[in-house]
This record gives structure tokens, sequence and C-alpha cells, in this order.
């Protein structure tokens, strides 16, 4: 409790100069028989207890008459309790204020309350609150959400707060509580001390803008405990939101994509959602629609083409529309046309324990199956005339090619984008000859010989070859080699496989190298029987699984997005400088040169599909709310440490915060009360 009018105080004690009173007037000389002393003071004290009761409370009754009059001129005034919360009874205004108005920004705040966004109903009421600021007022205006916006001028024309308060719009980001009050505290320390000071939170109080606030607000800098802290607050409401979408290389050369939900308050793990593809201009676009099942719901795109992207969006309504969509951009080229041809020197290589034979009963167990679902597989002798190797995505060469038709027919295939897998040492009996030299200098590749020794195999584990295959389950070393081939001008290639000899000198068993447009492996060993033991052994099949995702390009969908003001990193296949150009959702572009054939993009404002072009090439990246902050949960603080303004009754709550409540009408009343009181039960003594 505070006074407006302390001076008054001073006569606090005439409440109590009626018992002074008494006790000076009451006591008179008496003269006293001792010898019946006990007799006359118990039968006066039997009939004068119920007078001396009354008269006392008389007394009492008169002194609080009196301190409860003296107290009600001295405008007492309650900041906090029931009656603060009374509309019409906030005191009087006395020093002029210095208001800061905090407006969050956050995307919970656009959220809906009572037919319109929170953001709305809490700019509106304090629109309200600015128009009843006095004269002599002041107030700035703030915006923030995990940062306070820069700057902010102090005006005596609330009316200017108010219009800008209604056209600015929530944003994208997450909510921090200790940004925004360390921004207003800020502006308030340098105001005169003559000034009243206050806060206004436009906000809804969200639980995750408190996680890393201070356990206590008085670390908070420039913090002013005389300053009023209020703000609004909003109760939970139901709400579902995309969290991620990731995809991966699915059957026949397609993209699968995988939506996750989530969800607080009664969000069900169901539900439906759509996936709409944004192909460039002058292509068709895609509408999927999916169900959700457990918080995730699936989506084949099949052959939408290369570098697919778009956006998958929740079609149920709930409180928060704003997080419903989720914007996905993969850079991801359908691989070339899923035939494998396999060229062999001579019919023994097909009889079992020959190199072909293992590489034919690997790829007729696999077509059909997961990603090679659509693979056709032939196989040819080197020494068929009608073979085009155009017609092929990929190439398997059992044994080196003799001849300098070959050597050409390799390196034209390799320029122009095809995957070789060559098996360098020839099965059966056969030696390299003089012949494959050709073959070795189009590769840029020169053979030294052939090694005959004991060799075990030995993963390179920081190669970047595997993109997360595993192969440690395997037992490496027992797969044992008799024969490779020594190679020379190996520079540039990449080494994820060694052989290891007895004495533990390392020798390159898998070389790969992308060789023009294409990609180029070499096993510098063989896959007949009488030389090597891997086709025997189980690690056979998943090492030829890998070699024929990188001969099709069958890697991993790779994904181009990142959160709301983050910076997109993109790339280049050409290491020169470019002018790259950015269109942003809203149709705004920007442009930047690239260097070393790497640009950097931070305009990333809003969530959308973001789309670059260096012509001849072009792309597109995905920017998404960061839902790891928890701003979509809409959970609202428990306690916030500030005093909540009732919706119903904001500007009412909002002057009793601020003034207090002025009970001098009250003590008034109980002035009166005492005074009556003490009136009757005077009748009753006289």
């Amino acid at each position: 409790m505070r006074f407006l009018n302390p001076s008054l105080l001073w006569f606090l004690p005439l409440g109590a100069l009626p018992i002074l009173i008494h006790l000076l007037f009451s006591v008179k000389p008496v003269k006293i028989d001792f010898s019946s002393v006990f007799l006359l003071w118990s039968v006066r004290r039997a009939r004068r207890r119920p007078t001396r009761l009354l008269q006392a409370l008389i007394l009492l009754l008169r002194c609080l008459a009196v301190l409860a009059l003296i107290s009600a001129f001295s405008k007492p005034v309650i900041e906090s309790g029931p009656l603060s919360r009374l509309p019409g009874l906030a005191a009087g205004t006395g020093r002029p204020l210095s208001l800061v108005v905090l407006a969050d920004r956050s995307y919970s705040m656009s959220a809906a309350f009572s037919g319109q966004t929170r953001y709305a109903f809490a700019a509106g009421n304090a629109g309200r609150i600015l128009g009843s600021l006095g004269k002599k007022d002041e107030a700035a205006l703030v915006f923030f959400d995990e940062t306070a916006e820069p700057g902010a001028d102090w005006t005596a024309e609330p009316g200017t707060i108010s219009k800008a308060l209604s056209a600015a719009r929530p944003g994208y980001k997450a909510t921090d509580y200790a940004k925004g009050l360390e921004k207003a505290y800020g502006l308030l320390a340098p105001r005169p001390a003559g000034r009243r000071k206050a806060v206004l939170l436009l906000t809804d109080s969200a639980q995750n803008g408190f996680a890393g606030f201070p356990r206590n607000i008085t670390a908070i800098p420039a913090y002013d405990p005389q300053a009023a802290l209020m703000g609004f607050s909003f109760a939970q409401s139901p709400n579902s939101w995309l969290r991620e979408v990731t995809g991966r290389a699915g059957r026949a050369g397609t993209v699968e994509l995988s939506a996750f939900l989530g969800g607080e308050s009664g969000a069900a793990g169901g539900g439906e959602a759509g996936l709409f593809s944004s192909p460039p201009a002058g292509a068709m676009g895609k509408t999927i629609t999916g169900r959700f099942r457990n918080g995730a719901a699936a989506f084949d795109l099949g052959t939408l083409g290369p570098d697919p992207a778009g956006r998958v969006e929740l079609t149920g309504p709930d409180a928060l529309s704003s997080d419903n969509a989720a914007y996905f951009a993969f850079q991801w080229a359908a691989p070339r046309t899923p035939r494998v041809l396999t060229l062999y020197s001579g019919e023994q290589a097909l009889r079992p324990g020959g190199g072909a034979y293992f590489i034919k009963k690997f790829l007729e167990t696999e077509s059909g199956r997961g990603r090679f679902s659509a693979l056709r597989a032939d196989f040819a002798q080197y020494s068929e005339e009608r073979i085009r190797l155009e017609d092929y995505g990929a190439v398997i060469l059992a044994g080196p090619p003799a001849g300098a038709r070959w050597a050409k027919a390799v390196k034209d295939y390799l320029h122009g984008g095809g995957g070789v897998f060559l098996v360098a040492v020839p099965g059966g009996n056969e030696s390299p000859g003089r012949e494959q030299g050709a073959l070795w200098e189009a590769l840029g590749l020169r053979s030294e010989g052939l090694i005959n020794r004991k060799f075990s195999l030995a993963q390179t584990r920081d190669s970047a070859f595997f993109d997360g295959e595993d192969f440690s389950g395997f037992d490496l070393p027992k797969a044992a080699a008799g024969r490779i081939v020594s190679l020379e001008g190996t520079t540039g290639f990449e080494t994820p496989w060694n052989f290891k000899d007895e004495a533990g000198a390392l020798y390159p068993a898998l070389l790969y190298k992308q060789q023009g447009k294409g990609k180029l492996l070499v096993w510098t060993s063989a896959f007949d029987l009488g030389f090597a033991d891997l086709p025997a052994k189980p690690v056979f099949a998943p090492f030829m699984a890998l070699n024929v995702k990188k001969l099709f390009g069958l890697a991993e969908p790779a994904a181009g997005s990142v959160p709301v003001d983050g910076t997109y990193e993109g790339r280049l296949k050409s290491a020169d400088s470019a002018r790259v150009s950015v269109t942003a959702p809203d149709g705004a572009k920007s442009y930047l040169f690239s260097e070393g054939g790497t640009f950097k993009y931070g305009l990333t404002s809003r969530p959308g599909l973001y789309r670059w072009s260096a012509p001849p090439e072009a792309g597109a990246f995905a920017v998404n709310l960061d839902h790891g902050k928890g701003e979509s949960a809409l959970l609202a603080a428990k306690r916030p440490p500030w005093h909540v303004l009732r919706p119903e009754e904001p500007v009412a709550d909002f002057k009793s915060a601020l003034y207090g409540v002025e009970i001098g009408q009250f003590l008034l009343f109980l002035a009166l009360a005492f005074s009556l009181a003490e009136f009757l039960l005077s009748r009753k003594v006289l």
C-alpha cells in the first residue's frame, strides 16, 4: 500500500487521543476501608464488568473511526490484491508516464483467438490503452521475436504507435522475452526520475520464450523494479504442424518423401496432407494426397524429374495455419536408362566360378528388387560387333578389353556421362597383353604388370565413397586375392578399399574417379575364384550394390533446406565466377556472384521455395520454420513475471496495475460504520 497524500499521516496519533483523555480523567482518588476491601472489590467487580467492557469497546471504535478518517484523506492506494481487479477504481495518474510497448512478432501470435489472430487482438487492445494516456505521457514501440529490433523513438502521439501496430504482422521466428525486456529497460533507463515508467507486452506468454530467461528477472540488464510490467496471456489451443520432410531414392528411379507430424493438446497423430510439386517454368506440377499414420506420411513422387521441389501441407484446420506447410527441394537427378551391360571374354567367364558368372547371379537376384526394380541386365562378349555402349546406363567390364576400338568406345562413353566398372585382371589363364595398353592410356592409367601374392581386403574408413554404407559387419580381412594388377597414374583417384599383403604393405583394391561426365570404377583384382574369393563371401552382394549405385548415380537426394533467416550455400557445377539471380517466394529478385562455384544467400526471412538461376544452371532451395524451439506448441507460461491483463478488461487492468486502486472511499465508509457502532453502544451505557 502507498499513500498519495502522506503528509496527513502525521495526524494518525490523534486516533489514540481518546484513550489518553479517558485514562487521565477516569482516575479519581478514593478512600478504601482495608477491613472490607476484598468484599467490596468483589461486589464492585461483579456489577461493573459489563460496563467496563462496553466502555473499552466504545473507546476502541472511536479510535478506529479517527484512524480510518485520517487514512482516507491520505489517499491510500492498493497495487495488488483482489481490490486491484475492480474496474473503475484506478488511482489518479499523478506523474507523467513513459511507456514502452513490446510487440511480439513470433509466429505463435498468428494463432486464432476470438475470431482474429492473437496479434490483432493484442494490437487492438493496445490501441485502446494508448488512447487512455494523458497529454504529458509518452510511448515507444519495439517489435521483437528472437531478437529485438534496433532503434525506437519516444513520441507523445500514441496514435502513431497504434497505426504502426495495426500495419504490422507476425513473422516466422520464435520468442525470446529476455531480448525484448532488455531493450525495453534500456529505453526506460535514461528517462527522467520524476516520470512513472512501465512496459506493456503484446504477447501470448509463450512458454518457449523463457528458454534463455534468467532465473531472476533482476538479472536482465538495466532492470528497474519501479517500472510496472504487464502483458497478455492466452490459453493453449490444439495445434498440429509439419516438422520436416525427408527424401530418399525410391523404386525405379523415383523419389520417396516422408512428412512428419507434430502436435500438442489433443492434436491427433493422423489426418491427411497434400503434396504439391513446384516444377520449373513450363513443366507440369503434381498433387498427391497422403494420410498420416503414427505421425508420418509417405509420398512416392514417381518420375517427377530432376531436382524435385514443392510443399507438403496439412488439409485439416487448426489453431495456427502458418506452420501447416513444409517446403522441400532436393538436388537429385533421375538416373540414366536403368540398363546395365556386362562384357566378358570367352564362354568360360560365364561358367560357375568365372567372374562374369558371379556378376550375372548378382544382377539376376537384384533385378526387380528395391531400387533396382526396373533394372535390365544384358550380357555379351567383346567379339560382338553390334554393341552400342550409349544404349546403357552402366557398363561392367569383366576383364579388360583388348584393342584400340574398345579403348576409344569406353573413353567416349565415360565422357558422355556413362558409368564404367572395370575388373582389371582377366579371368582364366589370360594375362594383360600389350594390346590393352590403349585402354589404360584412355583411362589415364598405366599398368606395371601383375603381382602374384597373398592379399587380404582392407576398407578405408575415412573415404567419402561409401556415403553412409556400412561394411563393419563383414569380416573383410578374410576376403583374399592371389593376383592384382599394379597400376600407376592413380593421382586424382579415390581409393575406398585397399589390398594388404602379409608384410603389411598397402595396394589399391578399388579406385574411383569422376571422368568427364561419367564415373569410373576399377577393381585391381579379378572375380574368378582362381584368383580371388570375394564373390564367394557375403560381402560381395552389398559391395556390388554399392558399385552399381555409384555407376547409375543412385545417391540419396541431397536436401537443400535452411531455417528462416538461415544462410543457404549453393554450389554450381562450374567453378567459374557467375552471376546468380535468386527469386524469393513473393517474387522479389536479388543478385549475387559465385566464387569458386559457390554462392551464399541470406535473405531468407520467410518460408517457401527460393529459385536460383546461373545459366545454364538453375535450382531451388527451401526455407522452413524452425520447430526445434517449440513455438508451434502454443503453450503459455503458468506464471509469467508480469501482471497479466484480462482479455475482457485490458484497459481497466492496465490502469489498476499501473496506478493501483484508491481505497479512501472504503475507509470513509469504515469510519462511518465505526462512528455508528460507537453511538449505538454509548446509548446502552447511558
